[in-house]
């Protein structure tokens, strides 16, 4: 008599993070399920941080503090220990981690609003994903003894352990209490390999059967209209971050740069720009980086476009230009770059630069020829 084999799951790297409709594939439930054992702090979600974000580092206190509905009693109790300590800005900031309540919220209603967390994920010089290790206030400016003994047991919160958002050149210095929320959805949350291992050993998690190769397609056609730059960023998309291929080397943005430039040397004359190549990594590291296929099936079904997916729509806008002429469109796609898909202003100026075909005179008025 025959019998039905199951394929085993596959295997789950610890250190690494995944989305949660990966993590779901995975063990063979819904994301619903992942999000419930968040919200008991069973295991910890994570979100990314948006381009137009910038974390800092406060304590909760100083949020309190700055809080237009603070009871003004207490305010007034905590000025002399609280006012004047300023949000600390912190860089290479990769993930936020979602609290209890984020993730029973995002379950029952399928969006959060969140813009203080308890703690942030940077990746260290081995490229790996760690905790960092939030600054402390100045020696000096905490006295424990203008503390009353009814928070003594407490004073280790006026240390600067939590993490909160703020618009990128928002003067949060002068106005701690402006708050910018990132807005949490599935789509953007993300679970440790060593959390998947701890739901795959609990009894209420029923695996099924699980395809281990799942063919990649990311939709991605090479066009005429498509510069050569754009071409040689999405070979270098694959070249790193296509799962059914090993790498030759390890993923890190001077690896991936210096194979963009040296891709693009070999078919063309120009040189890619080093400077340009390092900027635009970060387009294809966040849309393939722990590549998940049956996500990005979902997301691009449902119309829902990450931003190389809207650089690749806007290079069509170059179809239907006069190429013997200066380069009158990129202002344009700048605009809608900025205005509709929220691009930073800096990542926008590359993007134009890296969708202008080879051999277009940049824009602006010829200069007069002597």
């Amino acid at each position: 008599m025959s019998q039905t084999i199951v394929p085993a799951a596959p295997s789950v790297e610890a250190g690494r993070i995944y989305s949660i409709e990966k993590a779901a594939a995975i063990l063979g439930c819904d994301t619903s399920i992942i999000l419930e054992h968040g919200g008991q702090g069973a295991i910890s979600l994570f979100t990314h941080v948006p381009d137009d974000i910038v974390v800092c580092s406060t304590n909760r206190d100083v949020l309190k503090y700055h809080d237009p509905a603070c009871d003004p009693a207490w305010k007034f109790s905590s000025r002399d220990r609280v006012s004047g300590m300023e949000p600390i800005a912190l860089s290479d900031v990769a993930y936020l981690k979602l609290s209890g309540s984020d993730c029973s919220m995002v379950r029952k209603q399928g969006v959060c609003r969140q813009a203080v967390y308890s703690s942030a994920l940077h990746s260290n010089t081995e490229h790996e994903l760690v905790a960092m290790k939030l600054p402390s206030l100045a020696s000096g400016m905490l006295n424990a003894n203008l503390l009353p003994p009814d928070v003594w047991g407490e004073k280790m919160d006026y240390l600067f352990k939590r993490v909160a958002c703020y618009a990128k050149g928002a003067d949060f210095d002068l106005h701690p209490e402006a708050l910018k929320n990132i807005q949490l959805t599935e789509s953007v949350l993300y679970i440790f390999g060593k959390d998947i291992s701890k739901l795959l050993a609990t009894h209420d998690v029923q695996r099924k059967a699980y395809a281990q190769s799942i063919p990649f397609d990311d939709g991605f056609v090479e066009q005429e209209y498509m510069s050569k730059r754009l071409i040689v960023l999405h070979r270098a998309a694959l070249a790193f971050f296509n799962p059914n291929e090993k790498s030759q080397a390890k993923p890190t943005n001077k690896n991936i740069a210096t194979w963009i430039e040296q891709e693009y040397s070999k078919e063309n004359s120009e040189q890619f720009g080093r400077k340009l190549a390092e900027n635009l990594v970060k387009l294809i590291r966040r849309a393939y980086t722990n590549w998940d296929q049956i996500a990005f099936d979902k997301r691009r079904a449902a119309g829902d476009l990450v931003q190389f997916d809207v650089v690749v729509e806007l290079s069509k806008a170059w179809s239907a230009v006069d190429k013997t002429v200066r380069d009158e469109l990129s202002p344009t796609l700048k605009k809608q770059l900025v205005d509709v898909h929220r691009f930073p202003q800096d990542l926008a100026e590359w993007v134009v630069t890296l969708l202008r075909p080879e051999g277009i005179l940049a824009g602006g008025r010829p200069r007069n020829k002597k």
